[in-house]
């Protein structure tokens, strides 16, 4: 089993966590060999994977069982949710209802939520059926009513729980020790920082082997910024790769998901399509896609096998304390909402961050299926190796793959209440290649001066 392992050191905490490995998009700047375009990941892999996410929704996580079913005609979860499940589970679990759920509690709830001095978080608890969380460091009656006034209908609920930092607090504290890493942890290998949402805590990623006493380190930042510190020693796993055929002819029109090649039609280094986008106050099409492609070959010029030349990065969010997103020119005339793997109608919402917990999804050019898992953190950073720089976004629990850099990350539920049923799809993120990092959506569009087109 392909695993991120984790140490954790802090002011009051002492834990040793092994959770599923979330890594590695698209190659890095000094990749020596492309990835062979046939080669397929290993079915252990695989189970692997789909292990993790059953596991986060509650599911049995027997890899044996889970290994049989995957493709059997008693699997009915994979083609619209990546995920291995019988219809008793798919029917128990109810995805698209707790997408749904979530979907409506952002029209009031969490806007509400987050405008509060007292809001510490929120999170989707998925082991409670997809309740929300929120959290606020003073529960009195009457936010607690608000609250409540504004859950969406639903058999599932709305929780309000106290803890102890202000989210704003929280963030505060992130960023300062991402921006000063090199004096706070000197002689250490950051490799990123997060809001740990469900802990109310911050947690600080440095490589193993340190040799440090990162429990006093712990203790130290955690004093100092008075928010509880946490350290995780974090192992990456090596990169894998996988098998995709069809992005490559799929055009009239293109596709979120299609493989795109830098330099001509049969470039080696490629990255894959992300969300179309509109620059603002023009008619101008665009595409993003993940900003550290540009390294990978030298014309940073990209171009679709079957369609011919795209256009050129035109902008890009990439760089120390940014986004890992750029945008890239677009025939205008290849534009639609459509993602690749996903059939019938689709549309766009507008894009919005995520929150803990919640279920998403990806159509990378690698993996060559839509892929879903839920978000591990709504706010992290880490060391991207192609700049050797501090990015901002969140994580999932999928594991992308060499290839995937770019693809679109989006919450995902299936209407059927117009007469017209359709996938909506919510843009969320662009995939990195840093244990399941995605850049914002959101970010590329104030960054970037461009709109999610729909």
């Amino acid at each position: 089993m392909r695993t991120r392992s984790s140490r954790w050191y802090g002011q009051t905490r002492l834990a040793i966590a092994v959770a599923a490995i979330s890594i590695l998009g698209s190659a890095s700047g000094v990749a020596a060999t492309p990835p062979d375009e046939h080669d397929g990941p290993s079915r252990a892999s695989q189970v692997a994977q789909w292990v993790s996410i059953r596991r986060a929704y509650g599911l049995s996580d027997d890899p044996i069982r889970v290994d049989a079913l995957a493709g059997s005609t008693e699997d009915v979860g994979s083609a619209d949710w990546g995920i291995p499940m019988t219809a008793e589970e798919a029917e128990a679990v109810d995805i698209n209802g707790r997408n749904l759920f979530v979907r409506a509690a952002h029209e009031q709830l969490v806007p509400y939520a987050r405008s509060l001095k007292s809001f510490a978080g929120l999170y989707v608890d998925q082991l409670a059926g997809g309740d929300i969380v929120v959290q606020l460091t003073d529960i009195n009656p009457e936010a607690v009513a608000a609250i409540q006034a504004r859950a969406p209908k639903d058999t599932r609920k709305v929780r309000v729980v106290a803890a102890r930092y202000p989210n704003a607090l929280l963030e505060s504290t992130a960023r300062s020790i991402a921006k000063s890493r090199n004096s706070l942890l000197a002689g250490l290998s950051f490799t990123g920082v997060a809001l740990d949402t469900v802990g109310n805590r911050v947690r600080v990623e440095i490589a193993p082997g340190s040799g440090h006493d990162l429990r006093a380190l712990g203790e130290r930042l955690s004093a100092t910024f008075g928010v509880d510190v946490v350290i995780a020693e974090v192992a990456r796993s090596a990169d894998v790769v996988g098998c995709t055929t069809s992005r490559d002819t799929c055009y009239d029109p293109m596709r979120a998901g299609n493989r795109i090649r830098d330099g001509s039609v049969n470039g080696e280094n490629w990255c894959t399509q992300g969300f179309p986008v509109k620059e603002n106050g023009t008619t101008n099409v665009q595409i993003l896609t993940a900003g550290h492609c540009y390294k990978l070959g030298v014309s940073n010029t990209w171009y679709h096998k079957a369609y011919g030349k795209l256009g050129a990065e035109d902008g890009t969010a990439y760089g120390e304390d940014g986004y890992d997103v750029m945008k890239v020119e677009f025939p205008n005339a290849q534009v639609s909402e459509r993602i690749f793997d996903v059939s019938g109608t689709q549309q766009n919402t507008a894009a919005r961050d995520p929150i803990t917990g919640e279920g998403i999804c990806f159509s990378g050019a690698r993996t060559d299926a839509i892929v879903c898992g839920t978000v591990q953190d709504n706010l992290r950073s880490w060391v991207s190796e192609t700049c050797s720089c501090n990015v901002w976004g969140g994580d999932a629990s999928y594991t992308p793959i060499k290839g995937d850099s770019g693809a679109p990350v989006y919450a995902r539920v299936y209407i059927t209440s117009t007469g017209s049923p359709y996938w909506s799809h919510t843009p969320i993120g662009v995939n990195d290649h840093e244990n399941g990092g995605f850049a914002y959506v959101t970010a590329a569009q104030w960054v970037l001066g461009v709109t999610v087109y729909r």
